[in-house]
């Protein structure tokens, strides 16, 4: 009984979110929306590569100032 009421919220909610993100791309102009996924691609890109730089820093192989860029 309880995975029967889990598995109608996550329904309702999937339902909920997906018809409000439908009715949202039609009220937000085209240029707003190029510009919110062009940030999230970069925050996405910029999560990754900051994710990676410790692992770099630690093997010893790369130079920090390469790294840095400076």
């Amino acid at each position: 009984m309880t995975l029967t009421w889990i598995l109608l919220a996550c329904l309702a909610s999937l339902t909920f979110s997906l018809l409000t993100s439908f009715w949202l791309v039609k009220k937000i102009p085209q240029s707003a929306l190029n510009l919110m996924v062009a940030f999230s691609a970069g925050t996405m890109l910029s999560a990754a590569l900051l994710d990676v730089l410790p692992e770099a820093l630690e093997s010893g192989q790369a130079d920090v100032h390469w790294l840095m860029g400076c």
